[in-house]
């Protein structure tokens, strides 16, 4: 059986963030020819790409992709068909907002359980002897409810940051407009990124212990080769 490619996250990170924020900030500095309509479509030309060359490296996608894209062209929307910018933030909190909201209604333990990262038939098969399987999907299942939390916080970070930031009517002042969105891209990632990882690092720390607790192997035993 072929391993599923990885996602190149340097690349992802600099597809969607960095490269389409210099742009929307330093833009009418560095390409002084176009005009603040072009170059908002020239950042969101990055992500855009990146996603479909991902698809096409990869062979596979998932709806949380999706939902990213999804919210990369509605960011480029509220720009260019010149919305309140309030819109910003209201689509910059919809994204998290609506995958707090799956993963409530429907926890997952393969979120947690990856099966490109854990050896699942070793682990089936260790849960089946002890008669731990249930238990093992009761700990996953509380651990999981920490995604939502973190979920739920960037939704509310996304919220505050973009409304604190975007202030300005892009039908009044479309290049203010792209140099603040491009502030509120640069401010993701320390702002909202690094507190979210917390939860997320604490979800897999929870769901590590409830594996070991579970199957009685090291770590090092459940993880693939």
């Amino acid at each position: 059986m072929a391993v599923q490619k990885q996602e190149n996250l340097l690349l992802s990170v600099g597809a969607n963030i960095v490269v389409p924020a210099l742009l929307l900030s330093k833009g009418k500095d560095w390409l002084p020819a176009l005009e603040a309509w072009q170059i908002l479509l020239l950042s969101l030309a990055f992500p855009f790409a990146y996603f479909f060359y991902d698809l096409w490296r990869r062979r596979t996608t998932n709806w949380i992709s999706v939902l990213g894209f999804s919210g990369t062209l509605l960011t480029g929307g509220v720009g260019l068909f010149q919305l309140a910018p309030i819109w910003v933030a209201v689509k910059e909190a919809c994204v998290p907002a609506l995958i707090a909201v799956f993963f409530t209604l429907f926890p997952s333990e393969r979120f947690l359980l990856n099966g490109q990262v854990f050896h699942i038939e070793k682990i089936e098969a260790l849960c089946r002897e002890r008669g731990t399987r249930e238990r093992l999907s009761a700990d996953l299942k509380r651990a999981s409810y920490l995604t939502v939390a973190a979920f739920a916080l960037s939704a509310v970070l996304n919220f505050c940051l973009a409304r604190w930031i975007v202030v300005t009517d892009p039908a009044q002042d479309l290049e203010q407009f792209n140099v603040e969105l491009g502030k509120m891209l640069a401010l993701s990632w320390p702002v909202i990124v690094i507190p979210c990882m917390f939860f997320m690092i604490l979800a897999l720390c929870l769901a590590v212990r409830a594996l070991r607790r579970a199957t009685g192997e090291n770590l090092e035993n459940l993880l693939k080769k």
